[in-house]
């Protein structure tokens, strides 16, 4: 009986906790020796009394130690384990749907917090999931395992890409908690010099318009290397740092004539490259050729040109890519979206040709826009008024739609790939796009 009255109990609070508080004191009764006689009546007969006596006064004592203080004065009135209970249950036994509500907020709502590593925060979602399910909520193996990858730090960026390669039968909670906790060793076992890489630098840099900077203009073209320091990031930027190429693409736009606010933009670029020195273009055994264009109408606020961007990836991850300024002034979004979707296509036709010397067959190749009424107008033979004025070297793209070398499709522009290639993205968006581009930690 000592050892039953000493083991420790999770303590009663209130509904969050009275399922498993429940669960734990009935396995303890029935352990208890004579522990049947709690489900009798007080019997008359004296030596039944006296083991009954003292059974009751056992499960008693479980009892109220094992509820905090604000639950213990629920027990006041009752004179017996069986009342308490019936009490404990009347008050605590339904399904509370405001318990339950707050018990969602917190488990939606939760984010990751430094102090308590990987495993402190696996450990609290999966708390909150027990004791959701406690309630009656259905909380699925697939909803757990997405809340941790929502919620995990910068430095873990690239393990997404890690994980969707996974195969589905293992894509469990309990594997990914141990491969998390493997990945957080791996990271504090780093070289010190090395620490500073996991804080990723944003790549806005002049991602945002120049407005937003300080107006520091001073000319700097004989002070700094701007012109080699570019050269080194253009060359970068198209071997394999596609995440990059807008950023470069900006900074190259002033070699003649660079300010301040330039070369502190191309500083940006390197300390984001410090931080991301060990990232790379990881490619899938598998996979199929695919493009994405999109265009950014008028983001440049000196001459109001677009900004043209593609990207064509094979096995999941880019293998050609470009952003740059448009050669005209367009009038609308679609017109943007036209021209890039034109610049994109003529890409598709040698890549198809270089996959048509290696395998031997034709294909064609999907390309991706966001702007339906670009789509319209690209499938559309007819020319309305409002495209007629369109500069007929872009025309060349429907020759090849109609000569299913390349098929126009629709893409939400939350999927658009070719997004990172055509304006400053905030961090969020700028991680995800990166990830899906197939650039990792390798």
């Amino acid at each position: 009986m000592a050892q039953l009255e000493e083991l420790k109990t999770v303590k009663l609070t209130g509904n969050e906790n009275y399922q498993i508080w429940k669960f734990q004191i009935g396995i303890i009764l029935k352990s208890m020796k004579n522990g049947d006689l709690l489900n009798t009546e007080k019997p008359a007969d004296a030596a039944k009394l006296r083991d009954w006596t003292h059974v009751e006064n056992s499960a008693q004592r479980i009892i109220v130690t094992s509820v905090s203080e604000k639950v213990l004065s629920l027990l006041f009135a009752c004179d017996s384990s069986k009342t308490m209970l019936e009490k404990l249950d009347a008050v605590y036994g339904h399904k509370s749907d405001a318990s339950l509500h707050t018990l969602q907020q917190k488990f939606y709502g939760a984010t990751y917090n430094k102090e308590d590593g990987i495993g402190g925060h696996i450990s609290k979602l999966e708390h909150l999931v027990s004791q959701m399910k406690n309630l009656g909520e259905t909380v699925s193996e697939g909803m757990l395992v997405a809340k941790i990858l929502n919620t995990l730090p910068p430095e873990f960026s690239h393990f997404h890409s890690a994980w969707d390669s996974t195969p589905k039968g293992e894509q469990t909670s309990s594997n990914l908690t141990a491969r998390l906790l493997i990945e957080e060793e791996r990271l504090k076992n780093k070289n010190p010099e090395q620490k500073s890489e996991n804080k990723e630098e944003n790549t806005a840099l002049i991602n945002q318009n120049e407005k937003d900077h300080p107006p520091n203009l001073r000319n700097v073209k004989d002070e700094v290397p701007y012109r080699e320091a570019v050269g080194s990031l253009m060359f970068l930027a198209v071997i394999s740092r596609p995440d990059i190429s807008y950023a470069v693409s900006r900074v190259s736009q002033y070699l003649e004539n660079p300010k301040t606010i330039h070369w502190n933009a191309v500083k940006k670029i390197l300390k984001y490259l410090q931080g991301t020195v060990e990232y790379g273009l990881f490619y899938q055994p598998e996979g199929n050729l695919e493009g994405y264009s999109d265009a950014d109408f008028a983001g440049d606020t000196q001459d109001r040109k677009s900004t043209s961007g593609y990207v064509f990836q094979f096995c999941g991850t880019a293998i050609s890519w470009a952003s740059r300024k448009q050669r005209l002034v367009v009038l609308s979004t679609t017109e943007a979206e036209f021209v890039a979707a034109s610049e994109a296509s003529r890409e598709a036709i040698w890549l198809r040709n270089l996959f048509l010397d290696l395998t031997g067959e034709e294909q064609t190749i999907p390309l991706y826009v966001d702007n339906k009424s670009t789509i319209c107008v690209l499938k559309n033979e007819i020319t309305s008024k409002r495209s007629k004025h369109y500069d007929i070297r872009y025309y060349y793209v429907k020759d090849l739609i109609k000569e299913k070398i390349i098929a126009v499709m629709y893409v939400n522009t939350k999927n658009q790939r070719a997004d990172i290639f055509t304006k400053g993205l905030n961090r969020d968006n700028f991680v995800r796009l990166r990830n899906n581009l197939g650039l990792t930690k390798i």
